[in-house]
This record gives C-alpha cells, structure tokens and sequence, in this order.
C-alpha cells in the first residue's frame, strides 16, 4: 500500500500506469478475433470530461468489441453508467467485478455517442481527492492482469451500448 500525505493522485494516475503496463504485456494473439487494445487518454474529465466530449465528436468510431475505463475506486466495481446491456454486464462479472454504480465518467460520453457498451473498473484507489488518498498495488496489479487476459482473449461478438427501456 502506498500513502501520501499531500495526496497521491492515483485517480486517473493509476489507470495510465495500468494502461501502459497492459500495452506491453498484450500479445493481441493471431486469433482474428483479437487485437491489440485501441488506447485513447483524454483531459479534463474531473471538470465536465471536457477531452471525451472532443473525442467523440472528433474521432472516427473505433472498431472494438466494447471499451474498458480504469478510473474507479476499490478492488471490484464494474460501473456502467447508463449502458443497460445486460449480456455485457454478465461478461464483465464473470470476471469478479460487482456491478455498482457512478455518477458520471469519461465512457459516460464516449460510449453511447459511439454505441458501444463499456466499463468503468476498480483498479485499487482509495480515499480520492484526499491527503490520505492511497493505492494498494496487488488490487491494482489484480485489475491489470484480469484486464490483459480480457483483451487477449475478446469474444467474438460486439457488444452494443443500450439505455434502459
């Protein structure tokens, strides 16, 4: 566990590292079903997610199966926002992550803009925003590995953003 007394900024800190970590150890094996992960970092999502806005408008629809944010507290929250996919949120949970729920995030733009379903996952920060914000690394290292064994192993299939109807 890590500590700081003048606030870690692990919030977005940790999902980059974790990121950069997974674009290294991804094989995007011959399958051609997998690939390697489209990455996309964007600014300002703590006021208004001012860069996914831009994204959305900006860049062409990636051709993925869905999209995984890592920006979520905790060691097992699976946050989808309003994305009421229901064979998607199986698909997250299977891997360990419980369904709860967030106000607002980046994937809160992008996805339904795009129509693709997404996650928000826990990847191992505590007290956010705070001095006594902490990182445990083996939830963070938990995250990572469950994360590369989803995109080296995708499913065949797309999955659709849907709202509830």
């Amino acid at each position: 566990i890590v500590y700081s007394k003048t606030g870690l900024g692990a919030d977005d800190r940790v999902g980059i590292y974790a990121i950069l970590n997974i674009i290294n150890n991804s094989t995007g094996n011959s399958d051609p079903h997998n690939s390697r992960p489209y990455i996309l970092f964007t600014s300002g999502e703590e006021v208004g997610c001012i860069g996914a806005t831009v994204a959305a408008q900006e860049l062409e629809k990636p051709k993925v199966k869905y999209i995984i944010e890592l920006d979520r507290k905790g060691d097992s929250d699976a946050v989808f926002y309003d994305c009421y996919n229901k064979k998607f949120i199986n698909y997250i949970t299977q891997f360990g992550f419980i369904e709860n729920y967030g106000s607002f995030s980046d994937i809160s733009i992008l996805c339904p803009h795009w129509n693709i379903a997404g996650v928000n996952l826990s990847i191992g920060y505590y007290n956010t925003h705070r001095k006594n914000e902490y990182l445990n690394i083996d939830e963070m290292n938990n995250t990572i590995t469950i994360v590369e064994h989803m995109i080296n192993n995708l499913p065949e299939n797309k999955f659709k953003y849907y709202t509830k109807s």
